[in-house]
């Protein structure tokens, strides 16, 4: 008889605006509609336990996390041995997770699994040391899997990429100001990682080639325009974009949530509706694990720009939507990083906004390419994940199951 597994997934709250927190709701309520037991360790939930009913109504029951900074793992194997969990999956970046930790798990008979981003040119060695000791890696995209199977000794592993409602993100009419061009972005302003610098010095060099006023362009940010300051620290978590906007001379064109008449959190639909359906040009100049709000925006059918070379966002979007990188940075965690070549960049949304048949052509194949993502093809994979997990709970034929023998998963 099969062990019964009870699962702790450990990400954003499933009820978090995040993306994490958006693929958290998909998958658990998935599971959990399959008749798995799966709680959600939420990254900033304190207190006490609660059950959070989604959209679908589809009860949630979540558990604190007991340490004293949002990742932080020093309480983490304790609560799995008191909640009885025998199947942990990771969505988050794996370095907040110690490899002490998963290899002292995974010694005690819990099925650890990491669903992990990579989304730069190497595997980072803090990310190395803690996905090594896992049971099973589960990559959002075939470029992170292609270099977890290039390292020797690695666990097995899959790729099973985020999903969407494809009936959901789809075309709506243009309604809001259609003979302005709308250039969108969509990411939480926080740290370094959104290169708003890049992005603003794009649009300001299409500005200047093109000579659009502020009444026929837009530069509209699906973010908060000042995240605040860190109260442990006092740092900056992010960009004042207001200011940042006032730097490259393009303050006039920039527009926020408030400014279209919605708040961050709004619903998928009016994310496709009332965003997407509403913009021209889709731009995320930065590097991304797998990218939803790239699929988002495909799917309803806005041409959209993403960073060539690295991440999982080049292999979710047409060659053409590819912007050429300008050069390679190295961060403190040792990951090799691209950033945009502005210029070429500049290049690309002139040519999408002089040549209107090209930019639907563009906005076609993107939405053809995102039909793949549809939650209907994409979660049901998480089924078999977890039916094998029962089948074998301690991992034996997990080489076998994932379709590899082991030569294929190390370099010669």
């Amino acid at each position: 008889m099969s062990e019964k597994l009870k699962t702790l997934f450990v990400s954003a709250p499933a009820h978090s605006a995040t993306g994490y927190g958006i693929q958290t709701n998909n998958i658990v309520s998935h599971l959990i509609k399959n008749n798995y037991d799966v709680k959600v360790r939420g990254s900033t939930v304190k207190g006490d336990e609660y059950t959070w009913i989604n959209e679908k109504g589809i009860p949630i029951h979540h558990v604190p996390n007991l340490s004293a900074y949002t990742h932080v793992d020093d309480t983490m194997l304790s609560q799995l041995q008191r909640l009885g969990v025998n199947t942990v999956i990771t969505l988050f970046d794996q370095w907040l997770y110690s490899p002490d930790l998963v290899r002292a798990a995974t010694n005690s008979g819990i099925t650890w699994v990491c669903y992990t981003p990579i989304d730069c040119e190497n595997i980072p060695f803090k990310v190395l040391q803690t996905i090594r000791e896992s049971s099973l890696i589960v990559t959002m995209s075939q470029f992170g899997l292609k270099l977890v199977n290039q390292v020797r000794g690695m666990p097995p592993s899959i790729h099973i990429p985020h999903s969407i409602d494809t009936n959901v993100f789809k075309p709506y009419p243009r309604v809001r100001n259609p003979h302005k061009f709308v250039v969108t972005q969509v990411k939480t302003n926080s740290g370094e990682r959104p290169n708003w610098p890049g992005l603003f010095e794009s649009f300001k060099w299409f500005i200047e080639v093109t000579g659009l006023t502020p009444q026929e362009a837009e530069l509209h940010l699906h973010t908060k325009p000042d995240p605040g300051v860190d109260a442990g620290t006092g740092m900056s978590t992010g960009y004042n974009l207001y200011l940042l906007a006032e730097f490259y001379g393009i303050r006039e064109y920039l527009t926020f949530p408030r400014d279209w008449g919605h708040d961050l959190k709004i619903s998928d639909e009016q994310m496709a509706r009332e965003l997407y359906s509403q913009s021209d040009v889709m731009l995320s100049p930065t590097i991304e694990g797998f990218g939803v709000p790239i699929i988002e925006s495909e799917a309803s059918g806005c041409a959209t720009l993403v960073c060539d070379r690295v991440g999982g966002q080049v292999e979710n979007v047409p060659e053409e939507s590819r912007i050429p990188v300008g050069w390679m940075i190295m961060t403190p965690n040792l990951a090799r990083r691209p950033l945009i070549d502005p210029e070429k960049c500049k290049d690309m949304l002139v040519q999408l906004y002089e040549d209107e048949k090209y930019r639907k052509e563009l906005a076609r194949k993107g939405r053809e390419i995102a039909l793949q993502f549809d939650h209907q093809k994409v979660l049901p994979k998480w089924i078999t994940v977890m039916k094998q997990i029962e089948e074998n709970k301690k991992h034996r034929n997990l080489l076998k199951w994932c379709g590899y023998e082991p030569a294929e998963l190390t370099v010669q």
